[in-house]
């Protein structure tokens, strides 16, 4: 297959990650009782800063990248996807005390979305041949290398897809969960799941593999996404003790 072509569905596949993650998120919020106008608008939102994440992500990941091979490696990233997972809480916080919903619902409302979004754009790496894994005699060929390789890229889809998919029934059909736990608990199984991968995720040169204490960038990232999470779901649980929500 052409590379051009490889291209298309790799920008294909993250433009049908976002349809259906907004998809997930206006079906879920009219569950719950979200006006339409006002879930229009916080998706907006949603996309135009996870958008902005994945971009930033990047210009992150290319410095570490210049620095950990002195500038030998050239490529340079326009997309990180485990951006996205950053920027939307953070740029939802304020904007949200303008509406009648809170904050932590919404965080819930929109995560099986997310977690959906970055597994079904993984597809598009496996097919352009991008974030590959180690050599091995049972992956699947890359179109870049033309060696098999441990199939990282479908086991992150396989990550995100299972975590959004367990999410949304939670959300619909669970008879309790504590309200504002969901994103959290999926920041600490998507974080703890890629840092598990990454050892299996081929770098050209040693310093990008062994960055700090044994760890690439994007296990240090997933180490803090992690923590992050631990302490964000300790916070939720410890003030939610009386608040379960049933609905």
């Amino acid at each position: 297959m052409p590379e051009s072509v490889r291209l298309k569905i790799y920008y294909l596949c993250m433009a049908v990650s976002v349809v259906l993650s907004v998809c997930m998120f206006m079906l879920i919020s009219r569950k719950k009782g979200v006006k339409l106008r006002d879930a229009v608008s916080i998706v907006s939102m949603g996309i135009l800063s996870a958008f902005l994440g994945v971009m930033l992500m990047a210009k992150l990941d290319n410095a570490v990248n210049a620095y950990a091979t002195d500038g030998l490696f050239t490529y340079q990233s326009r997309f990180r996807l485990l951006g996205s997972l950053v920027f939307p809480p953070l740029a939802l916080l304020r904007p949200m005390k303008n509406y009648p919903y809170k904050y932590k619902d919404i965080m819930d409302y929109l995560s099986p979305g997310l977690f959906l979004s970055l597994g079904i754009s993984k597809i598009g790496c496996a097919v352009y041949g991008c974030c590959y894994g180690e050599e091995c005699a049972f992956g699947i060929t890359n179109p870049i290398t033309g060696l098999s390789h441990f199939p990282v890229q479908l086991l992150e889809v396989f990550l995100g897809v299972i975590i959004a998919i367990i999410f949304f029934f939670i959300i619909l059909h669970g008879k309790k969960y504590v309200r504002g736990s969901i994103y959290p608990l999926g920041l600490i199984l998507f974080c703890a799941g890629r840092f598990i991968l990454e050892f299996f995720r081929y770098y050209e040169f040693p310093k990008q593999e062994d960055l700090f204490l044994f760890m690439n960038f994007w296990q240090i990232i997933c180490l803090i996404g992690f923590v992050s999470g631990v302490i964000w779901l300790f916070a939720v649980l410890k003030s939610n003790k009386k608040y379960i929500s049933t609905v």
